[in-house]
């Protein structure tokens, strides 16, 4: 599999990259040989967090999302995004660049 111009070792190599909190966790103590090709890493991953793909949150939750009164702006957002990758029909860009 090719994505982007990378090659299989290159995607392996990079994929530790995009993870944070508790998918980070779960790569770092994943054994050695459950990340040697794509294939396997990407098996490795969706029995770990298939279930995520099942939270149905609604283009309207997503609009209501209010920041804390307490909460950095910085800290909303990243709330924020976590919720948008949680949409399960998610807006277009437009429609997203909107809600801002």
């Amino acid at each position: 599999m090719r994505a982007h111009g990378l090659d299989e070792a290159q995607m392996v190599m990079l994929f530790p990259m995009s993870l944070s909190c508790v998918a980070e966790h779960w790569f770092v103590s994943l054994d050695s040989s459950h990340r040697r090709t794509w294939d396997d890493l990407a098996q490795e991953f969706l029995r770990g967090f298939a279930f995520s793909t099942l939270v149905d949150v609604s283009k309207r939750k997503l609009e209501t999302m209010r920041q804390g009164p307490d909460e950095s702006i910085t800290s909303f957002i990243f709330r924020w995004r976590e919720k948008f990758l949680q949409v399960v029909d998610r807006p277009s860009e437009r429609e997203s660049r909107l809600v801002w």
